[in-house]
């Protein structure tokens, strides 16, 4: 009942700042590729044309599980109808940054998770569901191109002149900074959560870029949750900062394999062995994850243990919220 009337309680920052936050985090995870500039102007509208399509149907449940088929559905129509009247942009950036939000990335990660805790049955039902629901977008994407006379193997091709890149050594660090402030609009944060949320995404960002350099793509994700997850703790318990859910999540959206494995599932429909290929990346991808942050939160639980730093362990969550409450009343 609780968390029914939190659902029910109107965003902070209202209607306006749920579409405009939405937006800013699709164009900081499109900078994130380097597009161009064309491309990163139609990533930010396709993301706003998401975000109102959610507030729409966010007091509607039964609509929970169509709204992503037709949000990717209507991005899909309108990146190739812009590429078939010659507007140059590449569907490639275009296709997976305004879906950010509904890609499965966090569910997978946990299901597995939960497998290595033995939870069978959550475990098992959390993994379906999230590979139920990249089929259903790459479906939705498939379905858009269509509408617009292409065939499913051009969801992966575009103008090769919109790929040139403008962006420095700068770039990306600039890209998970807009995707935080995104991420802080559109799900209404906490007040003076967004310093930490910034802080652990670029921790965990620089982490996953490090490993990925010195290991690969595939693993690097380990190295950011490794980080993330430890830290998100450390924020709530010793540094009075908001619910460890609360920072460490966005980093599950910037580092899980949530969009490699839509790319994969898009290529599973003109490509068959391509997409294979890229579905067995996107599972070691999702066991590093979920492997960085089974051991960041055991090595927390260690170090506090160790030292004897029982009141790390007790969650400030509680009284977060009735400090929010104080300060509202």
């Amino acid at each position: 009942e609780r968390l029914s009337e939190i659902l029910r309680k109107r965003a902070r920052f209202g209607n306006v700042g749920v579409v405009v936050g939405h937006a800013i985090l699709t164009l900081g995870l499109a900078m994130v590729l380097r597009p161009s500039l064309t491309n990163l102007a139609a990533a930010a509208l396709l993301g706003a044309l998401v975000g109102v399509l959610k507030l729409i149907n966010q007091d509607r449940p039964v609509l929970a599980v169509p709204t992503p088929v037709l949000a990717a559905a209507a991005v899909s129509t309108l990146a190739f109808l812009a590429l078939q009247h010659g507007v140059p942009v590449d569907p490639v950036y275009l296709l997976v940054p305004p879906l950010v939000t509904f890609l499965p990335g966090a569910m997978l990660t946990l299901g597995m998770v939960e497998l290595a805790y033995g939870d069978m049955v959550s475990g098992s039902s959390r993994l379906i569901t999230g590979f139920v629901q990249l089929v259903l977008l790459a479906f939705g994407l498939a379905a858009g191109a269509m509408l617009v006379g292409y065939a499913p193997s051009d969801l992966m091709e575009g103008a090769g002149a919109a790929r040139v890149t403008v962006w420095g050594a700068w770039g990306p660090w600039a890209a998970v900074v807009v995707f935080g402030v995104g991420v802080y609009f559109h799900f209404s944060a906490p007040q003076r959560s967004l310093g930490w949320v910034l802080l652990v995404l670029l921790a965990a960002f620089a982490a996953q870029r490090l490993a990925a350099a010195v290991f690969g793509s595939e693993i690097s994700g380990f190295f950011g949750m490794l980080v993330a997850t430890p830290l998100g703790y450390l924020i709530q318990t010793r540094l009075r900062g908001p619910p460890a859910m609360v920072t460490y999540l966005p980093s599950f959206w910037l580092v899980v394999p949530g969009s490699l494995g839509l790319h994969s599932v898009t290529h599973m429909l003109s490509d068959r062995a391509a997409g294979i290929d890229g579905v067995i990346s996107a599972v070691f991808a999702v066991a590093s994850i979920a492997l960085g942050t089974l051991v960041g939160a055991s090595l927390y639980k260690a170090v506090t243990e160790h030292f004897g730093w029982w009141r790390m362990q007790i969650g400030r969550a509680g009284s977060y919220d009735r400090r929010a409450k104080r300060k509202q009343d």
